[in-house]
């Protein structure tokens, strides 16, 4: 790409007309790719290797061929088991802080509670699977996230699934996998743009569908072809990061791009050794697919042509043939040798084996186990354990793969979180709770990025079943690991959410009032309805968060605060005084004392 005439033209025509020169250039040499998306997706659709448009329309031309074929698509039984694998795990993005006080790692907190919300109000899960299904069929899958115009005017997050045939970058410039220019080259109906760029109409109205069209559409004149490109920065400061949408009439848009990133969170079932694309499970299948459909043709044929009763008559045996039917009771009349029907095998078992092997062989390849991908468990494993550690041993072949999903997770929420500091508005986002909904707002959770890091909730280690959750959980707790707080939460329990509320109330009052202490300077005391346990758990950790706010710079106000807090729970857990001892009651004179004259 020459960025002089591209990046850095100055007239608006030589803008779309080098986009388009270019992206010619590039889908030329990009034909194989595409070609080969198109054989993965007729593999994974059941419609055998022909002829398909996957391009710019946004579909495929269906043409399933022949109707009367047999078919055993181990592609699709490996991919949808594979997906259904991966994607039943929700990877849970948490933001640590790196040496933050008590507020930041509170702020931290509710930024993991933000991005979740955020991640459930764009519905990033169910797109995010499908992005994995994409990536276990082509080897790539993109997600992109945007800033559009919300329902009551004001700017929001959204993420839509991008196909990877709309995704192009030059061989040498992503060869080491961190390409500097991205394009997204897509069909969009030309009300939409209109809608969009009003000023732009009558160019928009002149915009041909340039890439792939070849399409049969009945609409055809309605759509045209949108390029969307970026180019990131040189180096960090430098400004001459570009971002561009141009049609094939005219440029609508020409901009700055100062950012580092695309705004695309990509998915690779398989990382290449060289290129920017990965490698699916249709790539790897595809010879095995090939062989299964070779076998099962040769059967059919085979089934078709011999594998039918036959009859039998002898020369010279007088026997009406319009006798012999499909009739129940039927009378067939015949002179001399009787007729004899038989029945010839004529498939080998053999192939029948060999189908068998390959289906199960493909299985073997990607590591799935008979137990995902039947819903069966194997012949002899019996015991929980048993069941745990033969999960366990496809979990190790399915590592990479549950990484990259992982680590796709993190990236939309980097780039969530990067798209949110440009927004005008203090979008918030609600977080159900078992009794109520918390609200968080943006400008809450807004923290530099040098004040924290970002990993992924461990949750996605765990088993799927209710039953393996809660044995796993068991052993957890029971090791000492983990508390039974924290054990309730893994299992995600909707029924447990409630019970570990009560349960956490001590807890969560304490660090309210550590919270109340270290950002706002405000004192609440202990009083001696909180209980022993919960005086004894607010001591404990009052003075944990005493210590660790000493190595913090804490003012000495807030410090002297939280002194005041332990003296407070621990008067309160002093033992009462003991009571006084009674006093002795002076023992009575004898009468005789008191009456020197009366009688002895």
């Amino acid at each position: 790409m020459n960025k002089d005439t591209y990046w850095y033209s100055a007239k608006e025509n030589a803008v779309h007309e080098s986009v388009f020169a270019t992206i010619t250039l590039i889908t030329k040499n990009d034909g194989g790719r595409i070609d080969n998306f198109v054989k993965y997706a007729r593999l994974y659709g059941n419609m055998g290797l022909g002829v398909a448009d996957l391009g710019t329309s946004g579909g495929m031309t269906s043409n399933p061929g022949p109707q009367n074929r047999v078919t055993l698509n181990v592609v699709k039984s490996v991919i949808d088991t594979a997906t259904s694998k991966i994607t039943k795990n929700r990877p849970r993005p948490q933001f640590l802080t790196s040496g933050g006080d008590y507020s930041e790692q509170q702020k931290a907190k509710k930024l993991s509670k933000f991005i979740e919300g955020q991640f459930s109000y764009t519905k990033a899960y169910e797109a995010g699977a499908l992005v994995f299904r994409d990536a276990a069929i082509f080897g790539f899958g993109a997600l992109k996230v945007y800033i559009k115009e919300g329902q009551d005017g004001k700017e929001e997050l959204a993420v839509e699934r991008v196909l990877p045939t709309e995704i192009f970058v030059e061989r040498l410039d992503s060869m080491y996998g961190c390409p500097t220019s991205l394009h997204q080259v897509k069909s969009i109906n030309k009300d939409v743009l209109k809608s969009r760029y009003p000023d732009k109409a009558h160019f928009i109205d002149r915009a041909e569908l340039k890439i792939n069209s070849g399409v049969q559409l009945a609409d055809k004149h309605n759509f045209c072809t949108v390029v969307e490109s970026w180019h990131l920065p040189t180096r960090p400061g430098a400004k001459d990061g570009r971002h561009t949408i141009a049609l094939s009439s005219t440029t609508l848009v020409d901009s700055k791009y100062d950012d580092n990133f695309f705004p695309f969170a990509f998915l690779k079932y398989s990382k290449p050794v060289t290129g920017f694309f990965g490698t699916g499970v249709a790539e790897n299948l595809i010879g095995v697919q090939i062989e299964i459909n070779k076998t099962l043709r040769t059967i059919q044929m085979a089934t078709h042509l011999t594998a039918v009763p036959k009859v039998f008559i002898k020369n010279g045996t007088k026997v009406p043939t319009q006798h012999i039917n499909n009739e129940i009771g039927s009378i067939i009349r015949y002179e001399g040798e009787k007729p004899s029907f038989e029945s010839v095998g004529a498939v080998p078992p053999e192939l029948y084996r060999w189908v068998g092997e390959l289906y199960n062989r493909a299985f073997e390849i990607e590591g799935i186990s008979q137990l995902s991908a039947t819903s069966k468990k194997p012949s002899g494993l019996d015991a929980a354990v048993a069941l745990r550690e033969f999960n366990d041993i496809e979990t190790e072949r399915f590592y990479n793969v549950g990484q990259e999903y992982e680590a796709f997770y993190l990236s939309l929420a980097d780039i969530m979180i990067k798209l949110m500091r440009k927004l005008q508005s203090n979008p918030s986002v609600k977080i159900p709770g078992s009794r109520f909904v918390e609200t968080i707002k943006w400008s809450e959770v807004n923290m530099s990025e040098d004040k924290y890091t970002l990993t992924s909730y461990p949750v996605s280690f765990l088993p799927s079943t209710p039953a393996g959750k809660l044995a796993a959980v068991q052993e957890l707790m029971q090791s000492g690991l983990i508390s039974t707080a924290r054990g309730a939460a893994l299992l995600d329990f909707p029924d447990l959410e409630a019970s570990s509320m009560y349960q956490n109330s001590p807890i969560d009052l304490i660090e309210m009032i550590i919270e109340a202490i270290l950002s706002k300077g405000q004192f609440i005391a202990p009083e001696p309805y909180m209980g022993t346990n919960a005086l004894a758990i607010g001591l404990e950790t009052m003075t944990q968060a005493y210590l660790h706010s000493q190595t913090q710079n804490v003012s000495e106000e807030k410090l002297d605060l939280m002194r005041n807090w332990i003296d407070a729970a621990s008067a309160l857990m002093a033992p009462p005084p003991a009571p006084p001892p009674p006093q002795a009651v002076a023992e009575a004179a004898p009468v005789s004392e008191l009456l020197p004259n009366a009688p002895q």
